[in-house]
C-alpha cells in the first residue's frame, strides 16, 4: 500500500533475518570464483557479484506483505503447467499458482499465490518436498521456496541460463536444483540462495528429480481411452473436449496413490481419472476462469463471480458451486461474458451477451427475461429492479421492462448515450452515464430537468464528468467520477466532494462500508477515508492477484477484488487503513 509499510507477519521477521544471505555467505561463494593471485574473476563471478546483489534484494519480497489471510487469493487452475504427487499431496503448478490438493483428507489446502509470498506467476515447475516440508516452485524468473509450517514464501532470481526455461526441480541434502536440460544448478534449502553449477557426474546422479512420467510408467501418450461425462471425450491424440464446444491439450500427468491419474491442462483446469474404471471428469477448484468480470454479495454472504463461461458462487462455508451459461437457451455456445449480476429477491439478475436472465441457484435454472436483440446492443453496463420494473443500463441506452409490457428505451439521440451505474432511490432511478448524472421519474416515467436542485448543485453541473458508479450506504448515495469521489446527503440535501490524488481516475467497480470508501482502478484498488479525506492505494506488492481491477463487493468482514486474473478476499481485520 502506498501510504504505509504493511506490519510483519507473527514470526517471519526472524525467519527473514535468519534467511537473508550475509556476509559471511557472500565472501564463501566469491572465494569459490576469485584467483587472489591475478586479482581476476572468473567467467561466472560478473554474474555472481549482480545474482548476490538482486538475492539479497529479493530476500525481502515478503516483507512488503500482510500476515497470511489478510490477502487471499482464489484461484482457478486453467493452465496447468507441472504436476508433482507426493505421499501426501498433489501438487499443480499453474497460471495463477499452485494449488495443493490433500489426498489423505480429501481436500484443497490454501494454495500458494501472490496474496502469500509468490513474487510472481504463473507457477512453472512444482516440487513438494514432505520430509522439509517445503514447497519449491519455479517462475518465469524466480524461484521459491514456500514453507508449510510458518506459511510464507522465500524467493531468489534465477541465474540468466534458467529465466523463461523449462526447468525440472530436483533434491539433494541440503538443496534444491534446477535443470533446464543442459545445466543444473544447486540452491541452498535454508536460505534459498544459489550456492553451486553441478559439475561432478556423482552429485548429477544423486538429484532426485520430478518427472512428467509417473511411477505407474503412464504419461501423456500412454493414458487409457479414457469416457467422460455428457457428450464431452477424451481423444487417442489426448486433448479434452467438453460439452461446452472447447477442446483442451493435456500438459501434465501424476498419478495419485488411490488408483487416480491426475491430468494438467492448457485452459482446462485439472482433470481426474479413475485408472480401474477408466473414467475421467473435471476435478474442479476455485473459480470457472480466471478472469472476473463482476460480483454480487447476497444477504447470506454468498458471493457470485461471473466470468466468460459463467458464474461461480463460494458459499459463506467456501463451498464452491458453478453455474455453466453455455447451454441455456438464448445463450450462445462458447463465452457469455457475464457482465452483471444484481440480486432479485431469492434469485439474480444476470447481464450476459445474449441479453438478461434470471438464476434460479436453488435449482440451476436460467430464464431469459429481455433478449440480445431487444437491447440492440452487447455492452450491459447495470441491471436495477423495482417493484415490477427492471431498468437495463447498457452502452448505447437505458431499457425499462414494467412487467410483461413491451420494452422501452428512454434516450433518442441517434448515438446514444452510455449508461454506466443505476440505483433506485424510492421513485426516482439515478442514472451514471457517460454524460454525468440523470434522474428518472418512475411514477411520471420522464427525465427530471437539469435545473432540478439535486442535479444543479450537483459535482458536476453541466453533466460535465462522466458518473461510473453509484452505491447507497445508510443515507448517502456516492459515486464515482474520473475525477474522484462525490456523496449526496438524502437527508440535508448537501454535496460532498473528495478530489482523487491522481489527475485522472479509471473506477471499475466501487464500495462503501462502514470502513470507508473502495474504488477498484486499473492501476489498484484504492481507499478513501471519508472523515481524514486521506486515500490509500493497495496492488500487487500488498496481496492483490492483479492491479487491474474489474469489479468489487463487500461482506461483514471483508472487501472482494474482482481482477483480471482472479478473485482477491481482503480482510479487514488487520488492515491498517489511513
Amino acid at each position: 500500500m502506498s501510504i504505509y509499510s504493511a506490519h510483519q507477519p507473527p514470526g517471519i521477521k526472524d525467519t527473514l533475518i535468519r534467511d537473508a544471505p550475509n556476509k559471511k555467505n557472500t565472501l564463501h561463494l566469491l572465494k569459490k570464483y576469485f584467483n587472489p593471485k591475478t586479482c581476476r574473476l572468473n567467467k561466472f563471478a560478473l554474474w555472481l557479484i549482480l545474482f548476490v546483489f538482486i538475492g539479497i534484494q529479493s530476500t525481502a519480497i515478503g516483507q512488503k506483505r500482510y500476515a497470511q489471510g489478510i490477502f487471499y487469493t482464489y484461484p482457478s487452475g486453467k493452465y496447468v503447467y507441472d504436476i508433482h504427487v507426493s505421499t501426501w499431496n498433489a501438487y499443480f503448478a499453474t497460471n495463477d499458482g499452485v494449488l495443493i490438493y490433500n489426498q489423505s483428507q480429501d481436500q484443497w489446502e490454501d494454495p500458494v499465490s501472490l496474496s502469500n509470498g509468490l513474487p510472481q506467476i504463473p507457477a512453472k515447475s512444482v516440487y513438494g518436498d514432505d520430509e522439509q516440508q517445503i514447497v519449491w516452485i519455479v517462475t518465469p524468473n524466480y524461484l521459491t521456496g514456500y514453507k508449510v509450517y510458518n506459511e510464507w514464501a522465500q524467493s531468489s532470481v534465477l541465474p540468466p541460463e534458467f529465466v523463461d526455461k523449462n526447468v525440472r526441480i530436483g533434491i539433494l541434502p541440503g538443496g534444491v536444483v534446477l535443470n533446464n536440460g543442459t545445466q543444473a544448478v544447486v540452491f541452498n534449502s535454508t536460505t534459498v540462495m544459489f550456492d553451486h553449477f553441478i559439475t561432478d557426474s556423482t552429485e548429477r546422479n544423486a538429484v532426485r528429480y520430478t518427472t512428467v512420467v509417473s511411477r505407474g510408467g503412464l504419461s501423456r501418450t500412454t493414458l487409457p481411452l479414457f469416457s467422460m461425462p455428457g457428450q464431452s471425450q477424451f481423444t487417442a491424440s489426448g486433448e479434452i473436449e467438453t460439452d461446452y464446444f472447447r477442446s483442451f491439450r493435456v500438459t501434465s500427468v501424476g498419478e495419485g496413490t488411490a488408483g487416480d491419474v491426475f491430468l494438467g491442462t492448457n485452459g482446462g483446469g485439472i482433470y481426474r481419472g479413475n485408472l480401474r474404471t477408466q473414467y475421467l471428469e473435471p476435478f474442479y477448484t476455485g473459480l470457472l476462469e480466471p478472469g472476473v468480470m463482476s460480483l454480487n454479495a447476497d444477504r447470506q454472504e454468498n458471493i457470485l463471480i461471473g466470468g466468460m463461461l459463467g458464474v461461480t458462487q463460494i458459499s459463506h462455508l467456501d463451498a464452491f458451486q458453478y453455474f455453466r451459461a453455455s447451454t441455456q437457451p438464448g445463450l450462445a455456445p462458447g463465452p457469455v461474458y457475464i457482465s452483471v449480476i444484481k440480486s432479485d429477491g431469492g434469485n439474480y439478475l444476470i447481464g450476459a451477451r445474449g441479453g438478461v436472465f434470471r438464476l434460479e441457484t436453488a435449482r440451476q435454472n436460467w430464464t431469459q427475461v429481455i433478449t440480445a436483440m431487444q437491447l440492440q446492443n452487447r455492452k450491459i453496463y447495470d441491471i436495477a429492479s423495482h417493484n415490477r420494473l427492471i431498468a437495463v443500463a447498457t452502452g448505447q441506452n437505458l431499457y425499462l421492462k414494467w412487467g410483461t409490457a413491451p420494452l422501452k428505451t428512454l434516450f433518442q439521440e441517434p448515438d446514444g448515450i452510455p449508461i454506466y451505474s443505476l440505483l433506485f432511490q424510492n421513485d426516482t432511478l439515478w442514472m451514471g452515464t457517460m454524460y454525468g448524472l440523470y434522474l428518472y421519474d418512475v411514477n411520471g416515467e420522464k427525465l427530471l430537468p437539469a435545473d432540478t436542485p439535486i442535479l444543479q448543485n450537483g459535482p458536476a453541473p453541466g453533466a460535465s464528468t462522466p458518473v461510473y458508479e453509484l452505491k447507497r450506504y445508510g443515507d448517502t448515495i456516492w459515486m464515482s467520477t474520473n475525477r474522484g469521489v462525490a456523496s449526496f446527503d438524502t437527508k440535508t440535501n448537501q454535496w460532498s466532494v473528495y478530489p482523487a490524488p491522481v489527475e485522472y481516475l479509471t473506477p471499475r467497480g466501487m464500495v462503501v462500508d462502514s470502513s470507508g470508501v473502495w474504488v477498484g482502478t486499473e492501476e489498484g484498488l484504492r481507499y478513501l477515508n471519508p472523515n481524514s479525506r486521506l486515500w490509500a492505494l493497495f496492488g500487487i506488492e500488498d496481496g492483490l492477484s492483479s492491479n487491474f481491477i474489474t469489479d468489487l463487493t463487500a461482506t461483514r468482514d471483508y472487501i472482494w477484488a474482482g481482477t483480471d486474473r482472479g478473485l482477491t478476499r481482503i480482510s479487514l481485520k488487520g488492515l491498517r487503513l489511513p
